[in-house]
């Protein structure tokens, strides 16, 4: 039984993993594939994502309040991707949060959650 489809965009093709696991799960299998987490940064972005919950790789683990993706770029808290009233947890002391997303904006949630996920994998290494 088959548990995720590639889905081929005209951005990095992806792959729905449609097993709900915590974050860093979600992430070590991305990075066992060949990428990462999938981090849409744009509203036009969510728009090839689902309509259901699932996990981007958007964090606050390194820094509580700036959240960032594998590879260090900036999520900006005034974002217009975030979902109205989001992030409202940024201030929260010692908290660690991994932002979900659904094709209508982000959310931040506690990482121990389980959700669905993509995984953004290079071309090449689809072959």
């Amino acid at each position: 039984r088959k548990f995720y489809c590639e889905i081929p965009t005209r951005i990095t093709p992806k792959l729905w993993v449609a097993i709900p696991t915590t974050w860093i799960d979600a992430q070590i299998d991305c990075a066992e594939r060949g990428g990462w987490l999938w981090a849409p940064k744009s509203v036009e972005e969510l728009e090839f994502g689902s309509s259901e919950w699932y996990w981007t790789g958007w964090n606050n683990i390194k820094q509580d309040g700036d959240f960032t993706d594998t590879h260090d770029n900036q999520l900006s808290i005034e974002s217009d991707a975030w979902l109205s009233g989001e992030p409202n947890d940024r201030f929260s002391t010692d908290a660690t949060y991994c932002v979900e997303s659904n094709k209508f904006g982000f959310n931040e949630r506690g990482c121990h959650h389980k959700r669905k996920y993509y995984c953004e994998i290079p071309t090449r290494k689809w072959v």
